[in-house]
C-alpha cells in the first residue's frame, strides 16, 4: 500500500501518526491472512460441479425463452386448441434430448381434412432435432435412420393394412429405448464378401397424422391430439416459408447449444425416483413425511448417501406433482419425459402440463368408451334382420341385453343416446312416426361393413 506525500508530511510533523497507520497496515495483513487460511482450496471435483451447475442454469433460461418461442411460432401458423400448444412445444424441445430417456412418446395427429396437419408436421420438421417430413415411410428407412432423426410421418391411413404389418411392428417397438432389429448386411473381407448380422436402435421422436385414426396398439404410445379446421383468415392465407425463417433458425441453433447438458441428473434422477416411489407406496400408506424423514435418517450414514438424499430433496417437489397426479402406467409412461423438460423449464410449466395431460388423459378415456360403445352398436345392428321396422324403444332395450358392460355404464344407454348415436353413425334408411313412437329401417349392410372397418376384419 502506497503512502502519499500529504501522508509523508504529516508523519514527519507527528510521528504517532505513522505508528498509527502502520498498526492498521498489521491488522489488515492479519486479516487476509486468517481468510486465506480458512478458505477451502477448491478441488477438481468442486469445480466440474460448479461447471455443472452454471451450464444447467444457462440450460433453463434457453430452455424456458425457447418453449415460449416455439409456442409463438406454432401460434402464428397454426389454429389449436390452447391446450396444445403446451404440449406440442415440451415435446418438440424433448426431440434434442430424449437419448435421455427411456421412453418418449410418440404424437398423433387425429385430423379433420383441411385442418393443417401436413403445415403443423412440417413446421415441426423444421422446430424439432433433425427432423424429417415424410408422406410415406419404409420398414428399411425406418430401422437405418431411427438412431439420427426426428420423423414427421403425413397420411399414416394405411398405417393399419395388412401390407405394413413388419413397419407397423417396428413402429410399436419404437417409442421405447433399447428396442433394435438385426439385418443381414453385405460387407468386404480379405476372403471376398460375406454377409454378417447388424444391429439398428428403433429409438426415435416421431410424430404422425392422418383423417381416418390409429390402430389401438399403436395408438396406446402415443399422445392423441384432434386437429379441427381453422376459421382464422390470417393463417389460412400464410406462406409456409419455414426453410427460410429467421426464427426458426435462431430456435434451432439456440437449443442445439445446450442439447448436451443432463436433464435426468446423468439418468440419477431415475433411481431417485423409484425410490421415492417405493417409499412413499409402501404398504399402501407411506406419507411424503414419513418418506422425508428417512432421508433425514440416511443423511448421517457417508457422504455418498449424503449426495443421493441431497439429489432426492431437490427432486422430491417434482417428484411429489408427479405422484400426485391422476396419471399411472401406460400414460405415466408417456407423459412422464415431458413432466421432466417442464420441470427444466419452470415450476409454472411442469404444473400447467401436469394439469393439461391429466385433461388429454381424461378426454381420451372418454373417447375410448364411447368408441367401444359404438362398435358394439353396429355389430348389434349388424346382426338385425334387413328391412324391419323397429322402434327406439326396443332397439334400446335389446343392445342393453347385448352389450356387456357395468352397471354403471349401461344405465347412460337410453332411447335418446341410441337415437343420436343412430344419427351420428348414419344407419337409419327410413323413419316415421305412428303413435307417438319413433320406428326406424336400419342400413345393416353398412353397419356390417363399419364393423368389418373397426375390428381390422377385409369383406
Amino acid at each position: 500500500m502506497s503512502i502519499t506525500e500529504k501522508q509523508a508530511g504529516e508523519f514527519l510533523e507527528d510521528p504517532k501518526k505513522e505508528e498509527e497507520y502502520t498498526k492498521n497496515i498489521e491488522k489488515e495483513v492479519k486479516k487476509n491472512i486468517k481468510q486465506r487460511k480458512g478458505r477451502k482450496t477448491e478441488t477438481k471435483e468442486d469445480f466440474e460441479n460448479n461447471q455443472k451447475e452454471i451450464q444447467e442454469e444457462e440450460a433453463k433460461e434457453i430452455l424456458r425463452e425457447n418453449y415460449f418461442k416455439i409456442i409463438e411460432k406454432l401460434k402464428e401458423f397454426c389454429d389449436l386448441r390452447e391446450d396444445y400448444y403446451p404440449i406440442i412445444s415440451l415435446w418438440t424441445l424433448g426431440t434434442y434430448f430424449h437419448k435421455q430417456f427411456e421412453t418418449y412418446p410418440y404424437l398423433f395427429f387425429n385430423a379433420m381434412k383441411g385442418s393443417g396437419k401436413s403445415r403443423l408436421l412440417r413446421l415441426l420438421s423444421y422446430l424439432s432435432y433433425r427432423g424429417e417430413y415424410l408422406v410415406d415411410m419404409t420398414e428399411a428407412v425406418l430401422f437405418r435412420t431411427a438412431n439420427q432423426s426426428t420423423f414427421f410421418l403425413d397420411e399414416t391411413e394405411s398405417i393399419g393394412s395388412k401390407d405394413k404389418t413388419s413397419l407397423r411392428a417396428l413402429l410399436n417397438a419404437g417409442y421405447k429405448k433399447g428396442a433394435s432389429v438385426k439385418r443381414m448386411t453385405q460387407k468386404k473381407t480379405l476372403e471376398g464378401k460375406e454377409y454378417v448380422p447388424e444391429t439398428y436402435n428403433l429409438y426415435c421422436p416421431i410424430a404422425m397424422a392422418n383423417i381416418s385414426g390409429m390402430e389401438n396398439v399403436l395408438s396406446d404410445r402415443c399422445i392423441k391430439l384432434i386437429l379441427e379446421k381453422s376459421d382464422d383468415d390470417i393463417i389460412n392465407r400464410l406462406i409456409e416459408n419455414f426453410e427460410t425463417d429467421e426464427e426458426i433458425k435462431k430456435i434451432f441453433g439456440s437449443v442445439c447449444r445446450v442439447c448436451s447438458v443432463s436433464l435426468t441428473d446423468d439418468s440419477k434422477m431415475f433411481k431417485l425416483m423409484n425410490d421415492y416411489v417405493k417409499t412413499r407406496y409402501n404398504n399402501n400408506n407411506t406419507t411424503n413425511s414419513t418418506y422425508t424423514k428417512k432421508l433425514h435418517i440416511n443423511n448421517s450414514t457417508n457422504n455418498s448417501t449424503n449426495n443421493s438424499t441431497n439429489n432426492s430433496t431437490k427432486y422430491q417437489e417434482l417428484f411429489d406433482k408427479i405422484c400426485n397426479s391422476t396419471l399411472f402406467g401406460r400414460v405415466l409412461e408417456l407423459f412422464r419425459p415431458l413432466f421432466f423438460i417442464a420441470y427444466f423449464c419452470g415450476n409454472d410449466i411442469l404444473d400447467e402440463i401436469i394439469k393439461i395431460s391429466e385433461i388429454i388423459v381424461s378426454e381420451r378415456a372418454e373417447d375410448d368408451v364411447q368408441e367401444n360403445r359404438d362398435v358394439s352398436l353396429l355389430q348389434f345392428i349388424s346382426l338385425r334382420s334387413p328391412g324391419e321396422w323397429e322402434t327406439i324403444k326396443e332397439l334400446t332395450n335389446m343392445f342393453k341385453d347385448f352389450y356387456e358392460a357395468d352397471e354403471e355404464e349401461i344405465r347412460l344407454i337410453n332411447n335418446k343416446w341410441l337415437g343420436r348415436a343412430l344419427k351420428r353413425l348414419v344407419l337409419i334408411r327410413e323413419k316415421r312416426k305412428v303413435h307417438g313412437k319413433t320406428e326406424v329401417i336400419l342400413d345393416i349392410s353398412k353397419a356390417l361393413k363399419q364393423f368389418r372397418i373397426c375390428k381390422g376384419v377385409k369383406k
